[in-house]
């Protein structure tokens, strides 16, 4: 399937177009092709995703925001909102799971990390939050577990 993303939040967009880069060779893009609409809209306390496209099943979800967020972790949960929701979207339209999920642009172990430092259960979050298959988020804990001495003592 061609696709072309079309967005309201365009500083997501880059983002947003590895996503369907994820999922070559059944997705591709082009500005020819099928136009798939993914928009966030913030409405007080709640963010509203909405992924849509002619023909295909739409994804639209909603997602607290906490007042205390700072302005970069809320761009940032913006982000991950979105991209989510697109990559559950496309995995619908081509009946196909990526095992790293959602994740384009970070290493696994900084995600983790990121989690940890969140008070978060990481390898949970990785495969409930961001679709990542129960083997590579066992991977990367065990990644994360060979390399504590050494990232304990560059973060002292």
């Amino acid at each position: 399937m061609i696709v072309t993303i079309q967005t309201n939040c365009e500083n997501f967009k880059n983002e947003l177009e590895e996503v369907v880069r994820a999922f070559a060779p059944y997705l591709s893009l082009s500005e020819d092709g099928k136009v798939v609409f993914a928009n966030l809209f913030l409405k007080g306390k709640i963010a509203q995703t909405e992924v849509i496209a002619d023909g295909l099943e739409s994804v639209c979800r909603e997602y607290p925001i906490d007042e205390n967020w700072s302005e970069l972790y809320l761009k940032r949960c913006l982000k991950r909102f979105l991209k989510r929701d697109l990559y559950d979207f496309f995995s619908k339209a081509v009946g196909v799971s990526l095992s790293y999920g959602s994740l384009t642009g970070i290493r696994p172990t900084k995600l983790f990390y990121e989690l940890l430092e969140e008070n978060k259960d990481p390898q949970k979050e990785m495969v409930d939050y961001f679709r990542v298959s129960e083997s590579k988020a066992r991977l990367v804990a065990d990644i994360i577990d060979v390399q504590k001495g050494i990232y304990l003592a560059e973060t002292d």
